[in-house]
């Protein structure tokens, strides 16, 4: 069997597609993958050993030489351009077709993705019922429909019905595998991380805490002030005087805490703002926002204590890492949810749970979550939790608040969000 997997974005959808790619190579070991992704989500897939090809797509760069002849393109660059995306457009139909796949699976559930195994002739195309787009228009088999606001189901679990649909029977689960990206054992000395924080963290003298606050959607951004006041909490060192108080303000932590700050480019101007505003703890914090690829975050977060992040790729990125050394100790499972005594914090792990040893190099996962919801898309690896404010109007799952008072995120305290760091913190 030869199966092609569509799903060209979003970076945080590409990461939870992963664990189907998993249950497909453990149902069988010689069935051949390819993965059809866009150019920017190249860098989460590469090198990745349940992949047996990767074809990408430059759709951005072909739609931008179509684009209507601009004053300063003359007439000749214009049909030079458009010339090269049709080649380009049919150098990849043709790549896709050589690998005479048998069958295709559309995650994403859209035009762009459904149209592509079609006009590859892939004979059995599999996909989610009444998607947007008429994408189902382009399948031969589909599944039970991908409802967008469901929010009492996993993603990763609804991905493995295609597993099911294929004939495969089994137990499944979900089960991560991560690219080839690094050598685990080199990563230490070649993260871009001050070489005495590797060494304090190496002797348990010092917590590595991830922080992801950027995101795409206005709706699920936290405000930069409150990212600003929670970073602040959590480098403030405490009265010393009682070492076995415990976690809380007015206790002590045994050893420093070194924080890393990320984001893309786009997200230079807050992030100086941010560090600007946090010069006391400058010895601290090392800002790699803009500086660090995707291979890079599946380093950082395989060798972080704790992230905390908005609901983003980079927070995926860092559970994806924590349910695969997880799955190195045949500990995975099927995502499930408990309650805790706080009914804003959720998660598969209760709050007061330490760390241990155990979880050095499978970090603790927090989300902030407001617009989406945690079932549908939180993180579910063992030690995670979501922080949130559970107003009536959540999960509204809008990119701009419906009713533009942006209270889910305004109203979640860093008080809130620091009782989830300390409750995890090895301090």
């Amino acid at each position: 069997m030869r199966i092609l997997i569509t799903r060209l974005s979003a970076h945080g959808d590409i990461i939870h597609t992963l664990p189907l790619i998993r249950a497909l190579k453990a149902a069988d070991p010689a069935v051949f993958i390819g993965w059809f992704v866009s150019a920017s989500g190249v860098g989460l897939l590469e090198n990745h050993p349940d992949i047996d090809r990767l074809h990408v797509s430059h759709q951005k760069t072909w739609l931008k030489a179509i684009k209507p002849l601009e004053s300063n393109k003359s007439l000749k660059t214009y049909w030079h351009n458009i010339n090269s995306a049709k080649q380009a457009f049919q150098q990849l139909l043709t790549e896709i077709k050589q690998e005479d796949y048998t069958h295709s699976i559309d995650v994403q559930g859209l035009l762009k993705s459904a149209f592509w195994p079609y006009l590859a002739k892939i004979r059995v195309r599999y996909g989610f019922k009444n998607t947007r787009e008429g994408a189902s228009f382009f399948y031969t088999h589909c599944v039970p429909p991908m409802v967008l606001t469901d929010s009492a189901h996993h993603v990763t679990t609804r991905y493995l019905d295609f597993v099911k649909a294929l004939g495969f029977s089994g137990q499944l689960a979900v089960n991560y595998r991560l690219p080839n990206a690094f050598d685990k054992k080199n990563i230490n000395e070649t993260l871009p991380l001050p070489a005495v924080w590797r060494h304090q963290q190496r002797e348990n003298k010092r917590a590595i805490v991830v922080i992801a606050p950027f995101t795409q959607w206005q709706s699920k951004r936290w405000p930069l002030t409150h990212w600003q006041e929670l970073i602040a909490l959590i480098l403030t060192p405490t009265n010393t005087s009682n070492p076995s108080a415990g976690h809380s303000k007015n206790n002590p932590k045994q050893y420093p805490v070194g924080l890393v700050l990320i984001g893309g480019p786009e997200n230079h101007d807050d992030a100086h703002q941010l560090c600007n505003a946090l010069r006391d703890y400058s010895d601290q914090i090392c800002n790699l926002v803009g500086k660090t690829k995707w291979p890079d975050l599946y380093a950082i977060m395989r060798n972080a204590d704790i992230v905390v992040g908005a609901d983003s790729a980079p927070l995926h990125i860092a559970d994806a890492c924590a349910q695969a050394a997880e799955s190195e100790t045949a500990t995975s499972r099927i995502p499930k949810g408990s309650n805790t005594s706080d009914p804003s914090l959720s998660g598969p792990m209760a709050p007061n749970t330490p760390n241990t040893q155990n979880s050095r190099n499978k970090p603790i996962v927090i989300g902030i979550y407001g617009p989406t919801a945690p079932g549908r898309t939180g993180p579910i690896s063992q030690n995670s939790q979501t922080v949130s404010t559970q107003l009536p109007c959540q999960p509204c799952f809008k990119k701009h608040c419906p009713i533009q008072t942006h209270n889910c995120m305004i109203d979640l305290t860093p008080r809130q969000v620091e009782a989830a760091v300390n409750a995890h913190l090895m301090l």
